[in-house]
């Protein structure tokens, strides 16, 4: 069957494909990698997550042996290969991005295929080695279609969402236990009376809830944030109207140093204009306390991009993200936004190439993928240098004193310390130059991680989250 997800159909809008060239006086994407079908084709929504080794995971939708999607992996300098072909029946069909595990195995989901052709969870390792841990029943109990990966949370267990099935039929948030064990955590009400409503990857706050966007929800049926417990108990909710506070979220939500939650919508603000062209999209921040800010509403410059498709936090304290529509020449930016500013785009897209999700690898640059484009039209893998250095990224960006902390990174060999908000780690181990553990010292408090190298030292991006 071929998948009927939200993101992809915002993808597929044209099939005018005009060449991609660099503009930007400042910044040049490069183009890595050129997808021919054999090897993968339309990394739709792709996410690429970076693994121990250094190297960027993901998946395709489409290409491969069945033209149903394969899962890759590419060096930062541009070495592509594919680990699995997707199989159906056997394994699923139409992957999703993946998700890091703490095992050092990468988790994600296939949209169809599976027992009934409803969809599965799986694993694979960064061999290869692909395991399917659960089909999808789809008889209406456990949902189906899912088409986001799945997160592991601080407790080890993995949360996710499907996109239809469940008691409403508009889709269920699961839980995963590293055994295999699924249950149904929270059922999706039909949106507008609908009976599909496209649901976002979960983010875990600082306070230990899982925060999902739902991307046609809500009273308005233009999107809604939902606060979960582990348990799945509803704790708070937010809906958006539209036009003033934008509508269908996408991508996932960003934990901030502050604790906040930053977002994008895809249309919506006071830029709206209906159902028009000029529908300009928006940047939000919700604090814990379920207060709702409107950062910025793309579209009121001219020029600028419009309709992100996400956001990211650099390690600069910037967020950073792809838009799909507006900019220099009508085809979107990947743009740059300090709170308070303006965004300033980095790079204006030439052609209608339909970017996705951007990712910042420990080296310091920007990766992509576009879901179009390429010498073969079936798209591309590129990266973008901003200007930023190396650091090092948390696998898990919370957890109690006396855990393993898993940090990535480059050139970790010899290193001789490791501290924690200041506070150093009594005991660490370097697996690799690219990955290394480090035991969560007594008196660490929320803070800054700091990796000191032969180097230099290096900071992560992201606050360690001490939850004792």
């Amino acid at each position: 069957m071929r998948p009927s997800r939200f993101l992809v159909s915002v993808f597929l809008l044209s099939a005018l494909l005009i060449p991609l060239a660099s503009v930007s006086a400042a910044q040049t994407v490069r183009t890595l990698y050129n997808f021919n079908g054999i090897d993968g084709a339309s990394p739709a929504n792709l996410v690429l997550t970076q693994g121990r080794d250094g190297a960027l995971y993901g998946a395709t939708i489409y290409g491969g042996t069945n033209n149903i999607g394969v899962i890759f992996k590419i060096t930062p300098a541009g070495k592509y290969t594919v680990l699995h072909n997707l199989y159906g029946a056997t394994d699923g069909g139409y992957p999703s991005s993946l998700t890091l595990g703490s095992d050092g195995n990468f988790y994600g989901t296939a949209e169809g295929g599976g027992t009934g052709d409803y969809g599965t969870i799986f694993k694979i390792s960064p061999s290869g080695t692909f395991t399917v841990l659960h089909s999808f029943n789809g008889n209406g109990s456990e949902g189906s279609l899912p088409s986001t990966p799945p997160i592991q949370a601080s407790d080890g267990n993995f949360y996710g969402t499907t996109n239809f099935g469940g008691t409403g039929n508009s889709g269920t948030v699961y839980q995963l236990t590293s055994a295999g064990s699924l249950t149904v955590l929270y059922n999706f009400a039909p949106a507008g009376g609908g009976s599909g409503s496209a649901t976002g990857i979960p983010t875990q706050g600082g306070d230990g809830y899982l925060y999902i966007l739902e991307a046609n929800g809500g009273v308005s049926s233009c999107g809604r944030i939902l606060k979960l417990s582990t348990a799945g108990v509803l704790n708070d909710n937010y809906d958006f109207d539209c036009q003033t506070t934008g509508r269908a979220p996408v991508g996932r939500l960003v934990l901030g140093a502050n604790g906040n939650l930053y977002g994008a919508n895809l249309h919506g603000g006071i830029y709206d204009c209906g159902s028009g062209n000029c529908e300009a999209g928006l940047l939000f921040q919700l604090a814990p306390n379920f207060i709702y800010t409107i950062l910025y509403d793309f579209g009121g410059i001219v020029g600028e991009g419009r309709e992100p498709m996400g956001v990211i936090l650099g390690s600069d304290g910037r967020f950073y993200g792809n838009d799909v529509a507006g900019g220099a020449f009508g085809y979107g930016t990947i743009y740059r936004y300090s709170p308070g500013g303006v965004p300033d785009a980095l790079f204006n897209w030439t052609g209608d190439i339909a970017p996705a999700g951007l990712t910042q690898h420990t080296n310091g640059a920007f990766y992509g993928a576009n879901n179009r484009g390429g010498t073969s039209s079936l798209g591309t893998i590129y990266n973008l240098k901003a200007g930023l250095g190396p650091f090092v990224s948390l696998v898990q960006s919370q957890g109690k004193t006396g855990s393993t902390a898993q940090i990535l990174g480059q050139g970790l060999t010899g290193t001789t310390s490791v501290t924690f908000n200041g506070v150093p780690a009594a005991s660490f181990t370097v697996v690799r130059d690219t990955f290394l553990t480090a035991v969560v010292p007594s008196g660490a408090t929320t803070g800054k991680v700091v990796v000191t190298t032969p180097g230099g030292a290096l900071t992560s991006n992201v606050s360690f989250r001490v939850v004792n």
